[in-house]
Order: C-alpha cells, then sequence, then structure tokens
C-alpha cells in the first residue's frame, strides 16, 4: 500500500503516468563502469564550479542507469546546497521508490519534505519512521515539523531529546528557544537562546529573537546590549538598526561618562607594572621586530615601569627617575606628551621613543581594544616588553608601535597562539611556525611604520600577560629553528590556524597571493583519510556531520565549536552580512563555485532578488554569518514563502584550514610524535633548518 502511494507521488511530482511495467524497479544496468565514469566526472565539475554542468550528468546518469544509487544521492545534495528542495523532494521520492531498501532512505526522505515546506507530505513519511529515533537531525526535523504545525508542546519535547543525543546541536536549542518565546514563557527562552550561543557563539541569528523576550521581560538595557552585539557584526542590518533606535528614543538620556575622573586616575595610579624576570638567550645578532599595537587614535595613557628616557632622532627629550602616568596626544606639530598633572614634558614633529636604562622595565597601556571587531572584544590593560615609539600620522592621528627582539616577541605569540597547558611538542612547533612566520612577513607593513600586527590578522600578540614558563622554554629549546620552503628555497610563509576539521586545504586556493603547490592540503595524521580525489558532495556532508576521533579533536586539546559546528543563518541577516558588498535584496541562493580537495569553498555566487555578487577566499567566512571555517556544506529551509528563510552551513575546524593545525598538532604531541614530525606533517614542503639571515 505504501509502495503503492509513492507511485501517486511520483505520479504527482514528474508529470507522467507510470504503466504496468514501469512500475517495476528497472533492472541493474550492464554500464555501470560508465555511471561511475560519469558519476566521477560530475563531482569534478562541482569542484571546479560547475554546478550546473555536475547537476546534468547526474540526471542523465539517473535515466540511464535508475538504479546507480550514488548519483541519486549526490544530485539530492547539490540541489539542496542550491536551495532547489522542491526538486530534490522529487529525486528523493524517485530513490525512495526504486531502491531495494527504503527503509534506509525514510530519514533522508523526511528530512527532504521538511526542508522543502511539504508539511502534508512529511507527516505521512514520518510515520515510516523506524522508532524510536535515534538520529539527532531526524528528530530535530520532527521536531521542526511539529512547529510548523504550531504543536509547541510537541516540538519541545523533540528539540530537547535532539539535544539528549547531541548536546553540540545549536540549532535544536536555537528553536527550543523559540518555542519558548512561541508559549510566552520569555524567561525559559532567554535561558535557552543564551544555551545556544554557548555551544556556538557566532549563532548570531540568535540576539535579535533574545533581545524581544528581554524585551517582553522589561529588560531593556539587557535587550539593547544584544542588539548592539549583532549589529557589531551586522552594521547594515535595517532590523537591528530600526529596533535599537526604537528602544534608544524612550530611554532617558545617558550621564556623560568623564573619563578624567578621579576614579580613573587612581585606578592608572594603582596598576603594578610587573618586572620582566625572564629573558631570551643572549645572541650575537639579536632581531629587532616593530609590531604595531594601536593604530588612528587621538591619545592614549601609559604607565612606565620606572625611570625612562623620551627621545628623538637621537635627540634626548626627557628623562625621569620614577614610575609615571603619562598622556600621549596627537597635535597639529605632531606628538606631544603630558605627566599626571598635564604638565608639558616632550614634543616632537617626529616619532618620540620611550626606553629603559633597567632591562627589566616594561610599561602599561591603558584602554587597549581587545578584539575588536568580534564578538568577544573588550578593553584591557596590556603590559609590554621593550621600547614604545608614539609616531605622528596625517590627520592629528597616532600609532603606537612595540620594537623588542624577536625571540622576547615570542614570548607572549606562542602562548597567545596556543595554551600554555598544551603538550610541550605542540608548544615547540608553534614556536617555529611563529618564529618563521615572523621572519617571513617582516615588514609588510613599513609603510604604516611597522613590521607585524598585534592581532590575529598577523600573529596574537598579547604583551607580558601572556607569558608562560611553559612556552617560553618552548621558545628558548627551539631558538633559531625555522622552516624554508621546498619550493622557493626562502623562508616559508608558515600559516597556521586553530583547527582545521580533520583536513587542511592547498594554500593557493585560499589565498590568490600564496605559492602554488607550496602549502598542500593534509589529511589529519590519526585518520589517514588521505584523499586521491575530491569527496562527493552527499560524503562531505556525511563527513561534516560527525564527530570523527581525530587529533583536532583530542581529548581536552580543542573546543567543540571549533571541531564541528553549525549555524542558523536567517535570510534577513544573511540579507544585512552580503550588504557590505552589494544589496542583493532577498537571497534565493547560494552557489559554490569552487571548493579545494580538503572541501572549502574559495568562490560563492550569492543570487537574491535584485542582483547576484561573487565573495571570493577567506573572506567568505565573515560575509556568511561569521563562519567558522569555509569547510562547510550548505542546505536551506521554506516555511511560507517562495524563497528559504534560513540557510544552514555545517562547518569543520575554525580557521582558514593552510598549513598548521593548532588542536592537530596538541593532539598529535599528545598522541607521542615530536614537533619535527608535527611540522613535516603540517608542512610538507618545509625544511627545517637554522635561520640564516
Amino acid at each position: 500500500m505504501l509502495r503503492h502511494r509513492l507511485l501517486l507521488i511520483l505520479i504527482t511530482f514528474f508529470g507522467f503516468t507510470l504503466s504496468a511495467q514501469q512500475q517495476k524497479p528497472p533492472k541493474a544496468s550492464q554500464k555501470r563502469s560508465v555511471s561511475e565514469r560519469e558519476f566521477k566526472k560530475a563531482v569534478q565539475a562541482f569542484y571546479l564550479g560547475g554546478m550546473e554542468s555536475a547537476i546534468d550528468i547526474h540526471k542523465k546518469n539517473i535515466q540511464k542507469d535508475p538504479l546507480f544509487f550514488d548519483s541519486y544521492f549526490e544530485l539530492t545534495a547539490l540541489l539542496k546546497e542550491q536551495s532547489r528542495n522542491q526538486e530534490a523532494v522529487e529525486v528523493v521520492a524517485q530513490l525512495y521508490a526504486y531502491h531495494p531498501k527504503p527503509q534506509e532512505i525514510v530519514d533522508l526522505y523526511f528530512i527532504t519534505l521538511v526542508q522543502a515546506g511539504k508539511i502534508e507530505q512529511a507527516k505521512e513519511i514520518e510515520q515510516q519512521l523506524i522508532q524510536p529515533v535515534k538520529t539527532d537531525r531526524t528528530r530535530f526535523y520532527q521536531g521542526f515539523l511539529a512547529y510548523r504545525q504550531k504543536n509547541f508542546d510537541l516540538a519541545i519535547q523533540h528539540f530537547e531529546e535532539t539535544l539528549n543525543i547531541n548536546g553540540f546541536f545549536a540549532g535544536a536549542a536555537f528553536f527550543l528557544a523559540k518555542m519558548h518565546q512561541e508559549k510566552g514563557d520569555h524567561a525559559k527562552a532567554i535561558e535557552t537562546f543564551q544555551r545556544t550561543l554557548r555551544i556556538e557563539p557566532n549563532f548570531t541569528s540568535a540576539y535579535y529573537p533574545m533581545a524581544l523576550s528581554q524585551l517582553a521581560l522589561e529588560q531593556t538595557q539587557s535587550a539593547l546590549t544584544s542588539l548592539r552585539r549583532a549589529r557589531n557584526l551586522m552594521p547594515r542590518s535595517q532590523r537591528l538598526n530600526n529596533k535599537i533606535a526604537e528602544i534608544e528614543a524612550i530611554l532617558p538620556p545617558a550621564k556623560p561618562v568623564d573619563n578624567t575622573t578621579a576614579i580613573k586616575d587612581n585606578r592608572q595610579k594603582n596598576v603594578q607594572v610587573p618586572a620582566i624576570k625572564t629573558f631570551s638567550p643572549i645572541v650575537d645578532n639579536p632581531i629587532p621586530i616593530r609590531i604595531g599595537l594601536v593604530e588612528d587614535i587621538r591619545e592614549l595613557q601609559i604607565k612606565t615601569g620606572g625611570a625612562y628616557q623620551l627621545h628623538s632622532k637621537q635627540q634626548l627629550l626627557h628623562t625621569s627617575a620614577e614610575s609615571e602616568v603619562l598622556s600621549i596626544k596627537a597635535t597639529v606639530q605632531g606628538v606631544a606628551i603630558y605627566d599626571r598633572q598635564q604638565t608639558l614634558i616632550a614634543q616632537s614633529s617626529n616619532p618620540i621613543h620611550l626606553s629603559y636604562p633597567d632591562e627589566q622595565l616594561a610599561t602599561a597601556v591603558f584602554d587597549i581594544i581587545n578584539g575588536a571587531g568580534y564578538y568577544f572584544s573588550s578593553v584591557v590593560t596590556r603590559y609590554y616588553r621593550g621600547d614604545l615609539e608614539f609616531m605622528p600620522r596625517p590627520n592629528q592621528r597616532l600609532t603606537l608601535v612595540n620594537e623588542l627582539n624577536l625571540e622576547d616577541y615570542l614570548y607572549s605569540v606562542v602562548p597567545s597562539e596556543m595554551p600554555a597547558s598544551w603538550p610541550e611538542e605542540a608548544l615547540k612547533a608553534q614556536a617555529v611556525a611563529a618564529r618563521t612566520y615572523a621572519l617571513a612577513t617582516m615588514g609588510g607593513f613599513k609603510d604604516r611604520g611597522f613590521d607585524l600586527l598585534s592581532s590575529v590578522a598577523s600573529q596574537a600578540y598579547t604583551g607580558m600577560a601572556g607569558e608562560h614558563v611553559r612556552s617560553t622554554h618552548a621558545v628558548n629549546a627551539t631558538a633559531g629553528m625555522v622552516l624554508y620552503s621546498k619550493i622557493t628555497k626562502k623562508l616559508l610563509v608558515t600559516y597556521y590556524s586553530a583547527n582545521h576539521g580533520g583536513y587542511s586545504e592547498d594554500g593557493h586556493l585560499v589565498w590568490t597571493h600564496a605559492v602554488k603547490n607550496e602549502h598542500l592540503a593534509v589529511a589529519d595524521r590519526k585518520e589517514d583519510n588521505k584523499r586521491k580525489e575530491p569527496l562527493p558532495l552527499f560524503q562531505l556532508n556525511q563527513w561534516l556531520h560527525s564527530r570523527p576521533q581525530t587529533h583536532s579533536n583530542w581529548p581536552r586539546m580543542h573546543s567543540s565549536f571549533a571541531f564541528r559546528s553549525a549555524v542558523w543563518i536567517d535570510n534577513d541577516d544573511l540579507q544585512a552580512r552580503i550588504a557590505r558588498t552589494q544589496e542583493i535584496g532577498t537571497v534565493h541562493r547560494l552557489t559554490t563555485r569552487l571548493r579545494g580537495i580538503g572541501g572549502r569553498a574559495s568562490l560563492i555566487e550569492a543570487t537574491g532578488s535584485n542582483a547576484s555578487v561573487e565573495i571570493r577566499g577567506d573572506i567568505i567566512r565573515s560575509r556568511f554569518g561569521g563562519l567558522r571555517s569555509n569547510l562547510f556544506t550548505l542546505e536551506s529551509i521554506y516555511t511560507d514563502n517562495d524563497y528559504p528563510e534560513y540557510f544552514i552551513f555545517t562547518t569543520a575546524g575554525w580557521g582558514h584550514g593552510v598549513g598548521l593545525d593548532q588542536s592537530g598538532s596538541a593532539g598529535m604531541a599528545a598522541d607521542g610524535y615530536t614537533w619535527q614530525e608535527i611540522l613535516h606533517h603540517y608542512y610538507p614542503n618545509g625544511k627545517i633548518q637554522r635561520y640564516k639571515p
């Protein structure tokens, strides 16, 4: 009876009447080798950007060989990635009718129907699911179906069971929060939206509905904070800006903050600048490096660690025998420096240099912005070794530069980039990678007055506060060791990222400026899944939904969302993201136009109601919802409109995915590999040598 109903569904979908002969599954094709060859051809076409060509090949494969099921699975995945969910339903319906074990297909069929908004058909197929449902995705879509039917109690039950199966399922927590919101339990909704953000802090679509619940409970300031956090990432969101303006219009005027109050002055006066206790080994030719700490500012405050000197172009401007709080200001003439009593003590049209006769002294810099532009940004006080330079810039602005030697710089970089508690061999590998990267890219910001930035745009450098005895030992133990490229014979630009999710990527597919074939995609050493050819999309999708035991997710050496994560981006938020480059209107489709063998997308075409735009390279991550990685697969969900309401990005890894995997290196070290073996694995075209200036 069920098969009969399915055939009726097929008649409706495909618009033709099946004869008695056609109702029987066709015999297996004798040209299976041809089908397999065409299948591989289609996979290659997809990775090279030929989405439409790949879809056409699979359709022809199915017509010629209706029992070649791999083409059904792949065609379904391709259609879903393009948000052609109705067509995907038709393909899965045919697969369900022909497959010798249709029960193995029922979950896919059910999920695809829900994603296409086919509620009545989904309700019928739901009855065929194997009970009890044990897979998190199927259970989730049961919840989503109940949500669409406005059966909120049943939806809550399914979403809670989804989280019991998989506590990392941020989408389930998000919709569980929305169900509590629909039922008017705003306190529970807020709590669950916050749970969503704990599971995946980049789930930015949670901020707006959470703010609505906060407003319902008259938590006005909390709602404003939630909306502003979202606006930091989506400044062109009309929805966010309108709601923020609406709230601000009814709030009483904020009391002005006096940044020169006695409270702030006492805070700065009472700060104790730590003494430098650890020094890099004495070498014949220490390598100086200049790090840009802050740019484009009018004023900053610092506290010296003790007796200091100010000089400019070899001219001594000022000396002091004690620690002082100083204000450095940009002026029309250049730079002016004042003491705590606002007495002018030095000024120059040239950069002013601060140094110490005692090498144990350091400097505190107040109100450094940590993580500017990210959800975790904050204002902190930091302490720096070496000298500081205050550079006058056009339009009465200043740049603050920290000058110190390379090894002292690495004392901060290594623990800023990798937890100092991680295995020693991983810290040594990180030290060599960081040293090599600094030397290979030194001078990249010469026109701005320094060598490297202090942010992850170069390497994370947080000053003395980040230093730790274990990472300091790793720097000293590998002193002078770097990697040279086997391709160019020059220093290798040793890219690295937090977690590659189990497979890294070819460098030239992430950055056009990278040397071709210098940085090669490598499989996780533990999983040993080296690919000779790219994975079909449906297999890539299965892999991304799994959590295999690899070095990249070694216990205590990774965060759950760094290895695997999934975010749901609603259409409004996605429009606001893409609007940074072009107003494309309602988003109808996202099409992958290029992928590397590791699976990372390097070119995406976004098609909207008004226009289309292409987004390339590593910037894809920030444009599409602050994704952790370009290693993702795409799906979408339709509800009441003819365009997707949500786009679902299932991702692996955190970062660009080229070169050393920091979590993976920790896993390898914990598994007994040496720092040399770790570097050889992640940089197969790198050769470890002592640095030769």
